[in-house]
């Protein structure tokens, strides 16, 4: 009889407003899967734009699940990622609005 995993481990990321995988991901065949993840600024903190891996080499703490990179930025309203083919590396482009009046 199969027995379903629904979960293994949860991810937090607190405030997170958008997420992005690739549509393949092929990695280097050892299982780990990258995303990258948006959280818009809040009153005195800045955007941040962040790249993971899935399972993480990092221990999760409370202050959420460790980032292999990330980016905070105040001018930073949204954020657009372009994958490799392989889906082993992501270029992160963020952008804020400017007004011309």
């Amino acid at each position: 009889q199969k027995t379903e995993t629904r979960f293994v481990e949860k991810i937090r990321i607190p405030g997170i407003s958008s997420m992005s995988f690739p549509s393949q991901s092929k990695g280097s065949g050892s299982g780990k899967i990258l995303f990258t993840s948006f959280i818009p600024k809040d009153k005195n903190k800045p955007s941040r734009a962040a790249l993971y891996e899935y399972p993480s080499s990092k221990p999760a703490s409370n202050a959420g699940y460790p980032a292999l990179v990330s980016k905070s930025l105040f001018q930073a309203e949204e954020m657009k990622v372009h994958w490799s083919p392989k889906g082993d590396a992501a270029l992160i482009a963020l952008q804020s609005t400017v007004d011309t009046s």
